[in-house]
């Protein structure tokens, strides 16, 4: 039964690795400047919107270095 499921689990990592192989990365951003964050691509939650965390996030806020 050991050897069975081991045998098992290597070819479920075999097959996890080769759909990975397909993956394709569809955006990203490097933050790669200083200053505000562009705003094409940003923008912000004013407020207590998705969490109602007690903190307050603000659009002067954002910088990036």
């Amino acid at each position: 039964m050991k050897h069975i499921l081991t045998l098992l689990l290597t070819i479920l990592s075999i097959l996890h690795v080769s759909a990975q192989d397909s993956w394709q990365l569809v955006w990203s951003d490097e933050f790669n400047t200083e200053g505000r964050p562009d705003e094409a691509t940003w923008n912000y939650e004013v407020g207590f919107v998705r969490n109602h965390e007690a903190q307050w996030y603000q659009a002067d806020n954002a910088y990036q270095k």
